[in-house]
Order: C-alpha cells, then sequence, then structure tokens
C-alpha cells in the first residue's frame, strides 16, 4: 500500500512540473521564457517543447515564428531567457 501511495505522488508531482504554452498560431516555433535553448514547437495548434542541442540557443529573431533555429550562443541575443541546460562535458 505504501509502495502505491509513493508511486501516485511521484506522478502527480511530475504532472505539476509540466509546463504548458498556449500555441498563439496553428503552426510555429516560439521561444520559451526563461530558457534560451529552449523553444516551443505548435504543429496544428499543438505545443511540444524543445531544446536546443548542447552548446546551442533557439534564435527567436524571425518575428513571424516560423523558423526552427537554433544557433551558437554568441550569435543568439537571449534577453530575458537566462535559464539554459548544462552543458554536456
Amino acid at each position: 500500500m505504501r509502495q502505491c501511495l509513493i508511486v501516485v505522488v511521484a506522478i502527480v508531482g511530475i504532472a505539476a512540473a509540466q509546463e504548458s504554452f498556449k500555441c498563439p498560431d496553428d503552426f510555429g516555433f516560439y521561444p520559451h521564457h526563461t530558457s534560451c535553448d529552449k523553444y516551443w514547437k505548435c504543429d496544428n495548434n499543438v505545443a511540444e517543447l524543445k531544446t536546443c542541442g548542447n552548446g546551442l540557443a533557439f534564435d527567436a529573431s524571425d518575428s513571424k515564428y516560423l523558423t526552427e533555429n537554433c544557433d551558437y550562443i554568441h550569435n543568439v541575443d537571449c534577453g530575458d531567457r537566462t535559464q539554459l541546460e548544462a552543458p554536456i562535458g
């Protein structure tokens, strides 16, 4: 019984920690609000959180949000999006 309770608590915790994003359009690529290396991919108005590869950041300079573009961090203006995944050594 105790193991079942632990599993339920873990599942609820994971579900609560998941982020959500409301797609402004049916299709596009939108910057994450805090992480420079993450972005939201919207396809048929369904959002999927994506992460750029190691050492790359999402370039949100396309004003129409139609470009899925990860670039080297020194080429990207992250603005207030200051968080990054830990680099892979």
